[in-house]
């Protein structure tokens, strides 16, 4: 049986003892990295959306895009062919996150992670985005009116239709919707009628409405 002198245990241990603490140091860093997984969906079916563009953004704790604190963009990236999207932004404390989603035929829209945290560190977020729809509306008079008289549609912010009108705007809104067509007649100045119609627009389509006054 081999002896080993009690000064070169003390040596092994001195040089084992470092390296211990670079290994626990090493896991408690993996431990705190930030993780942010996420899908996008559409808001009136639930569908999942690939394809779409999704940015990461950064922001003092109550603050945030919408006021409060200063943002910053981190990185952007694309959801899978599932729907689904991961981040991995430097930890940091101080920092909330949001992200955003644009995609073709659908609405932007943006979510704060900070109000579904699945542990420390990682987050879980969904992005749900309204997809567009078209409503073309015929607008005509079928009464005479003085130049000065118009009507005014509540979806549209150009300032009325003056005079005898015969004329057809195509406007967007959200698709899948009952969307509420309303107008306002004026005559001599004053208003003298008012109505207001529910249409339902399926999304990725065109809806036709006519307002015959």
């Amino acid at each position: 049986m081999i002896s080993i002198p009690n000064s070169t245990k003390r040596i092994k241990e001195f040089i084992l003892l470092p390296i211990v603490c670079i290994l626990f140091i090493g896991c408690t860093k993996d431990e705190q990295t930030t993780n942010i997984y996420g899908i996008v969906q559409d808001h009136t079916t639930d569908a999942l959306i690939p394809g779409a563009t999704v940015y990461l953004f950064g922001h003092e704790k109550g603050g945030g895009l919408f006021g409060g604190g200063a943002s910053f963009f981190i990185d952007s990236t694309y959801t899978d062919t599932d729907g689904t999207f991961y981040f991995s932004p430097e930890d940091n404390d101080e920092l909330g996150y949001s992200c955003m989603a644009f995609k073709d035929l659908y609405i932007a829209s943006q979510e704060f992670t900070a109000n579904s945290p699945m542990g420390t560190h990682n987050y879980g977020v969904t992005v749900k985005m309204y997809p567009i729809a078209w409503l073309q509306l015929h607008i005509k008079s079928i009464n005479t009116y003085a130049p000065s008289d118009h009507i005014s549609i509540g979806l549209l912010c150009n300032g009325g239709f003056y005079g005898e009108t015969d004329t057809t705007v195509i406007t967007g809104v959200n698709g899948n919707f009952d969307i509420t067509v309303s107008w306002f007649l004026y005559v001599g100045g004053e208003q003298v009628e008012t109505g207001a119609e529910e249409v339902y627009c399926p999304a990725f389509d065109t809806t036709y409405q006519e307002i015959l006054y």
